[in-house]
């Protein structure tokens, strides 16, 4: 079954991905996305949806960076994660993520999330960038492994 992208620059990053210039994608071809890059700066405004990504299942690397995203909550369908950089966005909600229990990276600088807890489960995360957040109240207790962490106060 093809898909049809509603966001020319999530279309061109998948493109590249599977080295598909032209031509229908199919959700078989989503599903082999092991990795994916979307920068889509402020200047060129919002993505209009992430929603594709639902059939991106094998994801194990995924960058949204400035693409004007607040709404995470597809993302709880990726559950082969270990790497999520959201920088430079709208996000406010973590709850989407508390069940990415593969995550070793994590990278929510530059977004004006105020709460932390839904993600303290994370136990796997190595590498948690909170830098220029709105986080107050700081709990890392459930980060295990946790090698580095990043916050301004």
């Amino acid at each position: 079954m093809k898909v049809k992208f509603y966001d020319h620059t999530m279309e061109a990053a998948v493109r590249k991905e599977i080295n598909k210039p032209h031509g229908d994608i199919t959700i078989t071809e989503l599903e082999s996305v092991k990795e994916l890059y979307v920068a889509h700066f402020s200047d060129q405004g919002s993505l209009s949806s992430i929603d594709l990504l639902q059939y991106c299942t094998n994801l194990k690397k995924l960058s949204l960076l400035e693409t004007g995203i607040r709404d995470i909550s597809i993302l709880s369908k990726l559950k082969k994660l270990e790497y999520l950089d959201l920088q430079d966005n709208s996000i406010e909600d973590l709850e989407p993520l508390n069940c990415l229990n593969n995550l070793v990276y994590l990278d929510l600088s530059y977004n004006p999330v105020t709460d932390m807890n839904p993600i303290g489960n994370l136990n796997k995360v190595k590498y948690l960038n909170l830098y220029e957040t709105k986080v107050v109240e700081i709990k890392l207790d459930g980060f295990l492994e946790l090698e580095f962490f990043g916050i301004s106060l």
